[in-house]
């Protein structure tokens, strides 16, 4: 009875540490365009209310054998100021707003990388994104016992789905709409995009587009002006065990677990993209459970059960997509104008012979196929029932704690190659430097490896040779373009998905017909969950039901 009480309180203690950090931003900042969401399968409490049901019964040959069916349903809905944090992820400002301007570097975005031209005065953008999860988990339990102890199968199958509505809204810049700069595919005057929401949604612009005069588009890292919904069947689990205690006071189960990635996999076109489910990953752990029961005090019965996993996910579905940064300039560089040098005559002995081409953002080269997996993921569920001794109604408050380590993330090489993979090395970061002469059409090289996303070198003209040549350099030469190498030339390191954790207390009511041989049993609940930064909050209602045969 003593470590029950010991658990119970360590659970709240955390869920209390986890709620006192919920609404701090993100340390530092980071634009992942993915954000991997906890799977609707992972909630400890969700399977600890269709365990609770379970009434295991003689047979008429004295032998235990057991059949159960249970379901339970789920409407989480995120809550909290400025998207909890979540919508500081993609956003490299470290928080749920950028600052939109020029590229002097006091704002967070030169809006210039986005095709606008130039900023006189700044704006500001920000991301609150609603999140809602809802889904139904059925569970199958099967029990073989014999005199107490004996083999015991689970199935688990939960369908549902994920929305989200980034809610991207923007106090737009003053913008400079001149013509006297038009790059090769740049948009020209009012033809480019009249705001960065227009740009990250990869729409139209304000006047009509021809082939000749097109705005650049992102084929990948967009925000969706609407909301985004995928539905679907995910993490199909199983696990197969043993009942190792089975008496009138209680029961502990302990089982190997393993769940198939039957849901949705992450494609990297949109920022928070909804994804229901561990996002094509295998999981293989353990599955524990137990329960201690029918402790009465004072006219009054009290239930105890516990419910735990611990999973390692590795890859299994592929290609799942990532967007990435560029490593030698920082955080948002994924969205750097680049150039393509089209190697017309070059060569070992002319590595200069090459010819500026069209002009595209980083991130329609820096997606690629991923390999991702996690060390561990794992929860660990507490409840208590307690009812008037022979009443049908009982009350229950449960609380988890659910965590996952940080992401491992690599290329996925052999996806690589059944793509159009790109050469890096073929284009060049610009910063603002310009490959065409507006005034003369004379062509330049010149090229600013080292630009960021809000602070780079203004153009430099035919004319003007005073400039630092440390900042300002040849497109043409090889080592002044983007490595080809991907682990020289990305930050795989800062798409990572971090570690998380999050806490969730449970309230819940339910009504068994105990007079019924089958014990059906309905339970309505309500609950909270309290999430780090890297997470999101939720409340949630939801229905539970079951059936023993």
């Amino acid at each position: 009875m003593k470590y029950k009480v010991l658990l119970t309180g360590l659970v709240f203690s955390t869920v209390a540490l986890i709620g006192s950090g919920s609404q701090q931003t993100l340390a530092s900042g980071h634009s992942r365009n993915l954000w991997q969401p906890r799977a609707f399968s992972s909630y400890s409490l969700n399977n600890v209310l269709l365990l609770k049901d379970i009434n295991m019964f003689e047979d008429e040959e004295g032998e235990q054998t057991h059949h159960y069916i249970g379901g339970v349903a789920e409407y989480m809905h995120s809550y909290g100021g400025d998207g909890c944090g979540l919508g500081a992820s993609p956003f490299w400002s470290g928080k749920n707003s950028m600052t939109t301007g020029t590229n002097n570097g006091e704002s967070d975005v030169d809006v210039y990388q986005f095709g606008m031209g130039e900023a006189i005065t700044p704006g500001k953008i920000s991301l609150n994104p609603v999140v809602q999860q809802f889904g139904t988990e059925l569970m199958y339990f099967y029990q073989q016992n014999k005199e107490g102890v004996g083999f015991v199968a689970k199935f688990y199958l939960p369908i549902g789905g994920m929305k989200i509505d980034a809610q991207l809204c923007e106090k737009n810049p003053v913008l400079d709409l001149a013509d006297d700069i038009v790059w090769l595919e740049y948009p020209a005057g009012t033809n480019r995009y009249p705001s960065l929401t227009s740009a990250f949604n990869g729409g139209t612009c304000n006047g009509s587009i021809t082939a000749d005069d097109k705005p650049i588009a992102l084929n990948s890292g967009r925000i969706s002006p609407c909301a985004l919904t995928t539905i679907g069947c995910a993490d199909v689990s199983i696990v197969l065990g043993c009942n190792a205690i089975n008496n009138e006071k209680g029961f502990f189960m302990v089982g190997a677990k393993g769940t198939l990635p039957t849901g949705n996999v992450p494609t990297a076109r949109y920022i928070l993209e909804p994804v229901f489910g561990r996002g094509g990953h295998f999981g293989l752990g353990v599955e524990l459970s137990g329960a201690y029961k029918q402790c009465e005090f004072k006219g009054n019965s009290f239930d105890f059960y516990v419910q735990g996993e611990a999973l390692h996910l590795f890859s299994g579905r592929r290609p799942s997509w990532r967007s990435f940064d560029l490593k030698q300039n920082g955080p948002g560089s994924k969205y750097l104008l680049t150039q393509f040098y089209f190697p017309a005559n070059a060569s070992e002995d002319n590595p200069t012979g090459r010819v500026p081409s069209f002009i595209t953002q980083a991130v329609n080269l820096t997606t690629l196929p991923v390999v991702s997996s996690f060390a561990v993921e794992g929860s660990l569920a507490a409840y208590v029932n307690a009812q008037r001794c022979h009443s049908n109604w009982s009350a229950g408050l449960g609380v988890e704690v659910w965590g996952r380590t940080r992401e491992t993330l690599g290329i996925d090489y052999c996806n690589i190659l059944n793509t159009d993979r790109v050469n890096l090395n073929d284009y060049a970061v610009l910063g603002r430097q310009i490959s065409t002469n507006a005034d003369t059409g004379e062509v330049l090289t010149r090229c600013e490896p080292l630009a960021r996303i809000n602070k780079s070198e203004d153009v430099v003209s035919s004319l003007d040779n005073d400039y630092d040549t440390t900042l300002i350099k040849d497109a043409r030469v090889s080592t002044n373009r983007i490595p080809s190498d991907y682990s020289e030339a990305l930050d795989i390191c800062g798409a990572r998905q971090p570690g998380s954790v999050s806490g969730k207390v449970l309230l819940s009511g339910t009504y068994t017909w105990k007079e019924s041989v089958h014990m059906p049993a309905i339970t309505f609940f309500g609950a909270t969950e309290f999430a780090n930064s890297s997470m999101i909050n939720f409340w949630s209602v939801g229905l539970q039901g079951s059936v023993n045969f």
